[in-house]
């Protein structure tokens, strides 16, 4: 998740990449995350995120050595950035984390 703010965006990207070159990623590209924005109140819709996914390869890491670099890059990012610029729900080759608001009425008992 990044801000909506482009400039803050920007500079968010800026520095992942930066991580992520770091370790040896080659960045493929990134990917805007639909969203269905109609459904949020306005107080959800003041402080929704920017989604976007970006997709990586590294030229050598595999398995397990690829999971430890994504984290020592995402990590890496994180620190030089807030809560508020950057948030990765998921950085892993294994898993995939879909973020959802809904009422605790939906879910089952």
């Amino acid at each position: 998740f990044l801000s909506k703010d482009p400039a803050v965006r920007i500079a968010a990207k800026r520095e992942l990449e930066s991580a992520l070159e770091h370790e040896h990623f080659d960045i493929l590209g990134y990917r805007i995350v639909p969203v269905d924005s109609t459904v949020l109140g306005a107080n959800s819709a003041k402080t929704e995120p920017w989604s976007e996914q970006v997709f990586v390869s590294h030229p050598e890491a595999r398995g397990q050595q690829l999971e430890s670099l994504l984290y020592l890059a995402r990590k890496r990012a994180e620190a030089k950035l807030t809560y508020e610029s950057l948030y990765v729900s998921s950085f892993s080759t294994k898993t995939i984390v879909y973020k959802g608001m809904l009422k605790s009425s939906a879910l089952p008992a």
